[in-house]
């Protein structure tokens, strides 16, 4: 309790007048005390009159806001009184308070001791200042102690990083990966800095590397050749993550970002992987058992031959790709973007639009060995080089009609700068197990004057074909998997009526001809895959004949 002191000695001028005793801050009237204990209540809500002295006394339980009138209800004197131990009030830039004035709360503002230590029971969940860990109130000590062998922050003391990228913080960050790999496994984490090494970081089976975004926490080498990360060692396959980290380098870099060399799960989140000065390939996977995930990550490199990711040398090498970028920035370009073997690639995007020289290619499936490339491509978009550049989507592997080769692709966009969208797609009874659903939205324009022209109707659903003379000429066709539509589109831009056109090898109708097409006139023909009898594959034409457009 505290007296209200200024009452209890009297106020000159209130002989005989009264107090009117409001909650700090309020027009709430305050419960009033006559006695320390607190067990009485001279009045509640009520004026206190005051003696021939202009006094009373009372005491209170919070801070209050006195106004003492005379006799004749003339406000003589105002003032703030009163103090407890949990309504004592704190100021400090620690807390937050509200304004009496201006009804604010900010830091800084007013506000009391019970307030400001309720909020660590707020915070932590318990009181006594333990914290509730697992559902149970625990010392904050010993909380902090279990996550000891969890979490291994690179900059604490114990491993002393600076992150300037300045400072070498090569010894510092091993160390802390090195424990984390001793305790059978931990998070290293990186909080937001760039931080500078100068020899190969060897990751421990269990280490996982955490940082705080692909812009924020930067791991960059600082030599010419040298790997930036090494997974090797013989060791159990333990899942390792490297998430929300920007892999590059601080020099002209021909080194790879990930070398891995052990079996192994290694899984690549919200990372940013090359660019700037590094030319050597982003991840490269060697002869290892090893499950490769890379998600939402961009990569890139400079490098006039180097690819983003090669894990192709081990068969029973996995990967598994979504929602990633892979991208090239050299101008003379003569690489593979990704190169893999065994695995799915979803919603990533393949871009070569730097280069204007060279002949790339956005993915390649290949064979390991004896064994045909397996892999699910789908809804990825692929963007191809400037010309002259010549430029490929997704190309299969030479000499891979095997019986183990099963490559689907379904639902990707190709952009038009591509010299092939689809190369080595060939279906039809040899390789059944080749198969493109995206085909039917492609169109191939080609102009032709004389002589037998070859189509892909294995790799584009519509065909236009734009004849520049009137001679007459043979069309033959790679033929799509079974039950796929092909749109044949004659137009005739030759100035006169049209030579004959006969149909050749991969027709049902191989043969046949079709009459002359009046210049600046099409002639449309829909056919579709079929597999006869003798079990070969080809296109048959649906209805007797085609119309003119």
């Amino acid at each position: 309790m505290h007296l209200i002191e200024a009452l209890a000695a009297g106020v000159r001028g209130a002989e005989n007048g009264h107090a009117e005793v409001y909650n700090r801050g309020t027009s709430t009237r305050a419960t009033l005390y006559s006695s320390f204990e607190g067990d009485t209540h001279p009045s509640s809500g009520a004026n206190v009159t005051l003696d021939a002295s202009g006094s009373a006394v009372l005491y209170v339980s919070t801070l209050v806001d006195v106004i003492v009138k005379d006799d004749t209800a003339t406000s003589v004197r105002e003032f703030t009184s009163g103090s407890t131990a949990a309504n004592t009030e704190l100021i400090s830039q620690s807390f937050r308070g509200t304004s009496y004035t201006t009804g604010i709360r900010s830091a800084g503002g007013p506000t009391t001791v019970h307030d400001a230590l309720s909020l660590w029971e707020d915070s932590a969940g318990s009181t006594d200042f333990n914290v509730l860990y697992n559902g149970v109130s625990t010392r904050l000590q010993d909380a902090l102690g279990a996550t000891a062998g969890i979490f291994y922050n690179v900059k604490s003391p114990e491993y002393g990083a600076v992150g300037d990228g300045v400072a070498n913080d090569t010894t510092a960050i091993q160390n802390a990966m090195n424990a984390a790999g001793a305790a059978g496994g931990g998070i290293v984490f990186f909080p937001e800095g760039t931080y500078r090494v100068t020899t190969t970081l060897a990751v421990p089976q269990g280490a996982s590397l955490w940082g705080v975004g692909g812009s924020a926490s930067l791991l960059r080498v600082d030599h010419a050749t040298l790997d930036l990360l090494s997974y090797t060692g013989a060791a159990p396959q333990i899942p390792q993550e490297v998430k929300g980290l920007g892999l590059s380098s601080l020099q002209a870099h021909t080194g790879r970002m990930i070398y891995i060399d052990t079996v192994a799960t290694v899984s690549i989140i919200d990372c940013a992987v090359g660019g700037g000065l590094t030319t050597g390939t982003g991840v490269y996977v060697d002869d290892a058992v090893v499950t490769l995930r890379a998600y939402w990550t961009v990569f890139g490199n400079m490098g006039a031959s180097s690819g983003c990711i090669d894990a192709t040398a081990n068969v029973n090498t996995v990967v598994d790709l979504a929602g990633c970028t892979f991208a090239n920035y050299a101008t003379t370009y003569n690489g593979i973007l990704v190169t893999a073997h065994h695995g799915s690639i979803d919603r990533c995007w393949f871009a070569l639009t730097t280069a204007t020289a060279g002949t790339s290619y956005c993915l390649k499936p290949v064979k390991v060995g004896s064994t045909g490339p397996r892999l699910t491509i789908t809804g990825c978009r692929f963007y191809g080089a400037t010309a002259p550049a010549t430029s490929f989507g997704i190309q299969m592997d030479s000499n891979v009609n095997l019986a183990t080769t099963q490559v689907v692709e379904s639902g990707c966009i190709f952009d038009g700068s591509l010299t092939t969208p689809l190369y080595g797609f060939t279906a039809g009874s040899a390789n059944p197990q080749f198969g493109s659903t995206s085909r039917e939205g492609f169109i191939y324009r080609v102009e032709h004057d004389t002589g037998t022209l070859e189509l892909n109707g294995d790799k584009f659903g519509t065909t236009v074909i734009e004849q520049t003379s009137n001679a007459n000429f043979t069309v033959t066709s790679y033929v799509p998997h079974e039950g796929a539509f092909f749109t044949l589109v004659f137009f005739n831009d030759s100035g006169a009526a049209s030579g004959t056109v006969t149909y050749g090898t991969g027709f049902r109708n191989a043969g046949e001809t079709f009459t002359a097409v009046n210049n600046q006139t099409c002639e449309v023909r829909h056919f579709r895959s079929v597999v006869l009898p003798d079990g070969t594959t080809v296109l048959m034409p649906i209805g007797p004949t085609g119309h003119h457009v």
